[in-house]
C-alpha cells in the first residue's frame, strides 16, 4: 500500500478491483494526481458517481463537468466496501505538473461498467491502473513513454530476451511468432479501430539479430505479398531473468536512463513493478487506463493474443449514456 503522491491522508489501494466493487457504475478513480483543496479525500478504487448532484457514469460526462473551474465542486463518492455516497468538496485547477501534458484533471478515471468488461484471467496487477512509467526505444531510433501513449488506444505486448539455448529457443520462437504473426495481420484492423501497436522485446539481443529473427516470422497475404512489419521496440533500461511465461520473472527498472521513464502515476512507480511474467499483455484506452493485462497464456499463445486483440477493437468504447446506469 501507499499513500497518494503529494496529496496524502487516505491511503491508496493498489490492488485491481474485483467486480463486486465496480457495481453500482459510476466514475472508477484510477488515479489521483491531486488538486488545491479536498482531492486527499478521494483515492484509488473510489467510484465519482455526481457531480454538483448531476449523475455521471462515463469518464467524458465528468469531464464535461466543472472539475478544473477553480471553485468548490461536490463530489458524490462510493468508497469500496461501501454502497452509500459521501459528499467530497474539491477545487481544482487544470494540471500542469505531468509535462509534456497540460490541463491534466484531478483524477486519472474510466467508466466503472466499461473496466468491468475486461475477462477476470487479464485483471494482473496493472489492471485499472493509469498507465506507470515506462521507457522503449524503436529499433529505427527515438523513445516513446507513457505519456506518448496518452490520448491513444494501445496493445503493449513485452518479451524478453531470445533465448540462446536451442530447446529454449524453440520453446520461445512458436508462442512468439504466434503473437506477432497475429498482431501483424490485425495490424490494419486495429488502426481502422484507433488501436496502436507497441511490440517490445527486452534484454541484451542486438538489433540486427532482433529483425532477422522478424523477418522470418514475417507474414503475407494471400497475394503471396510481404504484410507491413510492426513496430518493434526495445527496452533500453530492462533486464529480465530470461524466457518464462509464468509468474516470477525477475525485472529491473530504469537502468540508467530515468528521465526517459514517464508515465500517468507518479514518476518511482515504474511499468515493470507490475510485470509478473512474460509475455505481459496489456491494453490501455485513450485516457492511459490499463484496461487489460495479463502474463503468459490463457488457453494457449493463439487465443491469447486474439482475446487481446478483439478486446481492443470492441471493447474500450465507454458505455452509451442510456447504458451506463
Amino acid at each position: 500500500m501507499a499513500l497518494l503522491a503529494g496529496v496524502g491522508c487516505r491511503v491508496d489501494r493498489v490492488a485491481p478491483p474485483e467486480s463486486s466493487e465496480l457495481e453500482g457504475g459510476g466514475v472508477y478513480v484510477a488515479y489521483n494526481l491531486g488538486c488545491a483543496e479536498g482531492c486527499r479525500d478521494v483515492a484509488r478504487g473510489d467510484r465519482i458517481v455526481a457531480v454538483d448532484g448531476r449523475r455521471v457514469d462515463t469518464r467524458r460526462q465528468l469531464l464535461a463537468t466543472p472539475l478544473t473551474d477553480d471553485r468548490p465542486v461536490e463530489l458524490d463518492v462510493v468508497r469500496p466496501g461501501e454502497t452509500t455516497p459521501r459528499t467530497v468538496t474539491i477545487r481544482a485547477r487544470p494540471g500542469q505538473k505531468f509535462e509534456p501534458l497540460q490541463d491534466t484533471p484531478p483524477f486519472w478515471t474510466v467508466s466503472a461498467a466499461a473496466l468491468d468488461r475486461a475477462p477476470e484471467w487479464a485483471r494482473s496487477p496493472m489492471f485499472s491502473h493509469a498507465l506507470p512509467a515506462i521507457g522503449f526505444v524503436h529499433v529505427d531510433g527515438g523513445w516513446v513513454t507513457g505519456r506518448d501513449l496518452y490520448g491513444r488506444r494501445t496493445i503493449i505486448v513485452v518479451w524478453p530476451d531470445l533465448p540462446m539455448f536451442k530447446k529454449q529457443y524453440w520453446n520461445f520462437r512458436d508462442p512468439f511468432a504466434t503473437f506477432y504473426g497475429v498482431l501483424q495481420k490485425a495490424q490494419h484492423d486495429l488502426q481502422m479501430h484507433g488501436v496502436q501497436v507497441v511490440f517490445a522485446i527486452c534484454g541484451g539481443a542486438n538489433d540486427t539479430t532482433v529483425r532477422r529473427e522478424l523477418e522470418e516470422m514475417s507474414q503475407e497475404t494471400e497475394a503471396g505479398e510481404a504484410l507491413p512489419p510492426l513496430p518493434v521496440y526495445r527496452c533500453p533500461s530492462m533486464q529480465s531473468g530470461g524466457w518464462a511465461p509464468t509468474s516470477g520473472s525477475q525485472v529491473q527498472a530504469f537502468g540508467n536512463s530515468p528521465a526517459r521513464h514517464l508515465g500517468l502515476e507518479h514518476s518511482g512507480q515504474s511499468f515493470w513493478h507490475y510485470v509478473r511474467g512474460f509475455p505481459a499483455l496489456v491494453v490501455v484506452d485513450e485516457g492511459g487506463i490499463v484496461r487489460w493485462h495479463s502474463s503468459g497464456f490463457h488457453d494457449g499463445p493463439q487465443n491469447t493474443i486474439l482475446g487481446a486483440v478483439m478486446f481492443a477493437m470492441q471493447e474500450l468504447d465507454e458505455p452509451r449514456l442510456a447504458d451506463a446506469h
